[in-house]
């Protein structure tokens, strides 16, 4: 027999229950609380409905003679009841509960936020108190060791800089001697896959050697990730960086060579997909052979693919290597003379390739034995080490072009004497560098497989944070008279913004972000800063070193020099007039009117302003 009741009754939907039957009724609250999740709001309703008729048939009983109805069970208050025109019947209900669970959810993410933000400044303060018991290890087992147990010796501390000389390179007397490491405070929160490694060097410069190394592999490992950088017509930056530590012989710079095991697992899976297409390649070409009747057998044999690119190239090569490596590549040498001397070779002079390949801009080569060989959007990144003079014969003067891109780290330090004799915890670390690659390795993996590249953006706050950074070195710059280093301060917004990609890349793929899938990334402002500090280090000493080393006494325009005596020998407002005393009294023997377009000049720069007919206020 056909039930009576349907679920899918329209009265149901209208609340229109007084059109059931009573039979339907009972059947409706038994089929109701039956269900495998039984709707609550209906069955209330029905039962109110059947409580309602049973009280209505109470008022006449027995004979007839009316009696006075028993009183109504009392019951919750009475929802309002949906409009038969409107939503479902349960409709408010539903809304109301999600209402709850929303707030539940904003309680408990209000909670997790509160407990994140503890747990990272826990986190630094471990990491600081590890760091230091670190450094107070290794500088005991430098002047000596103890026996396991014993009380460790307090470590020196380190002689603090000049602090006049510290925050202007471009006024001390002795630009390198005041080289200071990267901040700590750089330190204090890194992704997990440079935070590890930094934290085993005790010593500081080795800690930024092998961070400034990293950084440089690091970014030869992020493919299908850009950011647009550029005012007038952007154009998208990979995280490509080119890095350089240097220092004299035997001052600490092999830590640089252990962050190239952070990308071994990246070259592996290059190397060995490379080898399976070139075995796919040669069975297809001996079944074709096979075949007397066939064609002859033409198809190309596919590349042998890696991601170390060899310092010691020729120009052709080094195009024919990218070219083959699908336009990406590291090219890594410890030591400077390697590429030093390529480029010095007739064959070699490849550092313009270098200048092109920094901002992604395409090159090629036309020989008549080679052909033509074109590389359309190169992603190279550039990590070198070496000494003073050896880096002197590569850049040779600070206008070259290659010197501005380089992200510079200078020390002057002489470790002493140290055993060799490995230990276990130095056998750990070499465990855990592996780790840490294979790390690399997935997240490498998870970007290579994008069809589509991720997009990094600051956002407008982020930006003003970038420019109140690098606009005052810039302004420095000029007030100096160091115009041939003015490329240094431009570009270490460049130097800052690709290292914060790299660092919130290496931050989303720890934190579980599927990167396989995400269209943005934006940089934490803690990611921001760690990155401008490092990069504001790197042209300190970038500038420091062009003075030191690279500056002749003929690189200073007269106009520069003119310029700079008189900024420097005047107050913060001041007249034409007190300028042109102030350039006398220094010997410069020009005509007013040309110390009055230096003036101009001056203002142009955003160095000046005019606040009267012949009164300036410098900026």
């Amino acid at each position: 027999m056909e039930p009576t009741y349907r679920s899918d009754d329209p009265r149901l939907e209208a609340c229109a229950l007084h059109e059931f039957s009573d039979a339907e009724l009972r059947e409706k609250l038994e089929y109701e609380k039956k269900r495998p999740q039984p709707n609550k709001a209906r069955i209330l309703a029905v039962e109110r409905e059947v409580a309602r008729r049973e009280a209505s048939r109470q008022v006449h009983h027995g004979d007839g003679q009316a009696s006075a109805p028993p009183e109504p069970p009392q019951e919750p208050p009475q929802e309002p009841e949906a409009d038969p025109d409107s939503a479902p019947w349960d409709l408010v209900e539903r809304v109301a509960k999600a209402e709850r669970e929303r707030d539940k959810l904003q309680s408990a993410l209000g909670d997790m936020q509160l407990d994140l933000h503890q747990a990272r400044r826990e986190k630094k303060e471990a990491e600081r108190k590890r760091r230091e018991a670190e450094r107070q290890a290794e500088e005991s087992l430098r002047k000596g060791g103890t026996e396991p147990g014993a009380q460790e010796p307090e470590p020196e501390p380190e002689p603090e800089p000049a602090p006049e000389a510290l925050k202007d390179p471009l006024r001390s007397d002795e630009p390198l001697s005041h080289c200071e490491p990267i901040p700590d405070e750089a330190f204090e929160d890194l992704p997990d896959v440079l935070a590890e490694p930094t934290s085993w060097w005790s010593r500081r410069h080795k800690r930024d050697v092998f961070l400034t190394s990293a950084l440089g592999i690091l970014s030869g490992c992020l493919p299908n990730v850009h950011g647009w950088w550029g005012s007038d017509v952007p154009s998208a930056h990979g995280p490509n960086l080119f890095t350089c530590f240097v220092a004299g012989a035997a001052g600490g710079k092999s830590a640089g060579t252990y962050a190239r095991g952070l990308a071994q697992s990246v070259h592996e899976q290059i190397t060995e997909r490379a080898e399976r297409r070139i075995a796919d390649w040669q069975a297809r070409k001996k079944e074709h052979e096979a075949d007397d009747d066939s064609e002859p057998f033409t198809e190309p044999r596919p590349p042998e693919q890696g991601l170390w690119v060899p310092a010691n190239a020729s120009y052709a090569q080094l195009l024919h290597t990218l070219h083959d490596n699908e336009e990406r590549g590291i090219v890594f040498s410890s030591e400077i003379d390697t590429v030093a001397d390529a480029l010095g070779q007739d064959w070699g002079n490849f550092d313009s390739l270098f200048r092109k390949a920094y901002h992604h801009e395409a090159d090629d080569q036309g020989r008549r034995e080679t052909g033509n060989i074109r590389i359309e959007d190169p992603h190279v990144s550039l990590v070198l080490g070496g000494t003073d003079r050896q880096f002197v014969n590569l850049v040779g003067s600070a206008e070259n072009g290659l010197y501005s891109r380089l992200c510079l780290y200078y020390f002057d330090a002489a470790d002493g004497y140290r055993s060799q004799r490995p230990t276990r915890k130095g056998i750990d670390r070499a465990n855990r560098l592996d780790a840490l690659a294979g790390k690399v390795g997935r997240l490498w993996s998870d970007l290579d497989a994008r069809e589509v590249p991720i997009k990094f953006q600051l956002e407008e706050h982020q930006w003003a944070t970038l420019d109140g950074a690098v606009e005052p070195l810039h302004q420095e710059t000029q007030r100096h008279g160091f115009s041939h280093l003015l490329s240094i301060p431009r570009r270490s917004g460049l130097w800052a913004f690709r290292i914060a990609m790299i660092l919130t890349v290496l931050r989303a793929h720890v934190s579980g972000a599927t990167l396989g899938r995400a269209d943005t990334l934006t940089p934490t402002d803690e990611d921001l800063q760690a990155a401008l500090t490092i990069a504001s280090t790197y042209a300190d000493h970038a500038l420091r070193f062009g003075r030191a080393r690279l500056e002749d006494g003929e690189h200073r325009s007269p106009k520069d020099l003119r310029i700079s005596v008189m900024l420097a020998n005047t107050d913060e407002k001041f007249t034409s007039r007190d300028a042109y005393t102030a350039a006398r009294a220094e010997g410069i023997d020009v005509t007013d009117r040309t110390l009055r377009d230096d003036l101009r000049t001056a203002a142009d720069r955003g160095l000046l302003e005019r606040i009267a007919s012949s009164g300036w206020r410098k900026r």
